[in-house]
């Protein structure tokens, strides 16, 4: 087992329903690893502490630290990094929609256009790092043109109403839309919760509720929580006001389905803002100082917001906390504990196949485990 665990979803069923869903993390707090050292070492140790992720688990740490150790965390860069967190957002979703969910579906991967794309991204970051300015990335959006829309991105995009999401699925060949059809048709509802969205993060979240939050509550790293109740964090939280999105959400509830189109939604927004600014239009990395002095990173990856909090005394780290986006997700009572209430399966593999496609549209950044126990 690595440092990140594990997820255990145990689904209490009647033999028709579940009735409860309970949720455990055997994650280990990776943060206990970093007090004691230097900044420098600090910074350098965290990206090597996770498998996923790990240039926004980077990027949290440096502008935390930096933050900590700043009379002015209005000075700490964040441009640079924000760039950096964006492509590897980019390659999780391409990896997210040409592997993982023809996974989950029992369909064969589209690794070689996933692969592609890494190569890609590999070479911008390194324009990044390097200090250069940001390659238009036009090749990048190709592939995923290609590979994931079966047309151009500008395209896909002036898709706004079902009727016109369906004329793709209709008759697009990929594989992204020959997922998401099949979902639509059999799994119309499934996933959806009363769990709000996230709202948005902003200067003002960070410092209160975020922030606060962190500094204060001792079961924050654990069970994060926005003004003390659970919400869903990720691609549907941020693309929620997208006309498309925001169509599925009215349809058919913030479920599955509506997280796909909404993965789907912001890899094309990110690319075509890629290509045709060599930016990106909403924050991926933001910092601050909390009320006690301690640097305070959010950090908005593919699969949601992710928090860093760091004391500094003496050059040395006092304290660090870290909330994945998967502690937001798989609260014991967010939106994948909701979302499976109350599901109706035929028997016990159906179930599984139910709970799978469930957990996989929240894009746990841990390996997860279903169990089911027979009332």
């Amino acid at each position: 087992m690595s440092l990140e665990g594990e997820l255990v979803v145990r689904l209490d069923w009647d033999g028709r329903r579940v009735n409860d869903v309970h949720i455990r993390s055997t994650s280990f707090a990776a943060s206990r690893l970093l007090v004691g050292r230097t900044a420098g070492e600090a910074r350098n140790i965290v990206p090597s502490l996770y498998n996923l992720c790990a240039r926004a688990h980077a990027a949290a740490a440096t502008v935390a630290l930096a933050a900590a150790a700043s009379e002015s965390p209005a000075a700490v860069d964040v441009e640079t990094p924000s760039i950096g967190v964006v492509l590897e957002a980019v390659v999780e979703h391409v990896r997210c929609l040409l592997i993982d969910w023809p996974r989950a579906l029992g369909r064969e991967p589209n690794a070689s256009p996933v692969a592609r794309a890494r190569r890609q991204v590999e070479a911008m970051q390194r324009d990044v790092g390097a200090g250069r300015a940001v390659p238009a990335g036009r090749a990048l959006e190709s592939i995923v043109a290609d590979c994931v829309y079966g047309m151009p991105i500008a395209q896909w995009l002036q898709i706004e109403t079902v009727e016109a999401l369906q004329v793709w699925l209709d008759v697009a060949s990929v594989e992204p839309a020959l997922g998401l059809a099949v979902l639509l048709r059999e799994h119309t509802a499934l996933g959806a919760s009363d769990i709000p969205l996230m709202p948005t993060v902003g200067a003002t979240t960070l410092q209160d509720p975020l922030a606060a939050s962190l500094a204060r509550a001792a079961e924050f790293e654990r069970y994060p929580t926005w003004n003390g109740s659970p919400v869903e964090t990720g691609v549907l939280a941020r693309m929620q006001s997208v006309p498309l999105v925001r169509t599925m959400l009215a349809s058919f509830g913030n479920g599955v389905v509506a997280r796909i189109v909404a993965r789907l939604a912001e890899l094309a927004i990110l690319l075509q803002q890629l290509v045709e600014t060599q930016a990106v239009h909403w924050p991926a990395v933001q910092v601050c100082t909390d009320a006690t002095g301690a640097g305070v990173a959010a950090v908005q990856t593919a699969r949601g917001l992710l928090l860093h909090r760091v004391r500094v005394e003496g050059g040395r780290v006092t304290g660090y906390r870290i909330v994945a986006p998967t502690e937001w997700n798989f609260h014991p009572h967010g939106p994948l504990a909701s979302g499976l209430r109350r599901c109706t399966a035929r028997d016990e593999d159906d179930l599984r196949r139910r709970a799978t496609f469930a957990v996989r549209a929240l894009d746990p950044c841990v390996a997860t485990r279903i169990e089911v126990g027979h009332a």
